[in-house]
């Protein structure tokens, strides 16, 4: 598994467990983790099957949040240290002030 931690550093642990390596790692260097690659994380990244999903209103924007299944946050809850996931910070989601606008825009015209 290679790892990626907030201090930029990127390690390759090859033992039975290296998500509790990662961990020691953490502790030791006070860090937190960005994201892990694995053969299989890799290959489903290239399928797409890790894609954001779109949303399910008849919407073609995509849904808000796709850290919530990331699988960073699956394995460190397991282990149950949640406090070393690294997570960015969300996008603004701009979309909703677009169409409120050209709603806005659309009644002041009609």
């Amino acid at each position: 598994m290679i790892v990626t931690f907030s201090n930029d550093d990127v390690v390759h642990f090859a033992s039975s467990s290296p998500m509790r390596d990662a961990v020691r790692y953490c502790d030791e260097h006070r860090t937190r983790i960005r994201c892990t690659s694995t053969p299989n994380s890799i290959l489903r990244d290239l399928q797409g099957s890790r894609e954001r999903k779109i949303a399910e209103v008849g919407s073609k924007y995509p849904q808000s949040d796709p850290v919530i299944d990331s699988p960073e946050r699956r394995a460190l809850s397991t282990l149950g240290r949640l406090d070393l996931l690294d997570q960015p910070e969300p996008r603004p989601r701009w979309w909703p002030l677009r169409i409120a606008r050209r709603r806005h825009e659309r009644d002041a015209a009609g």
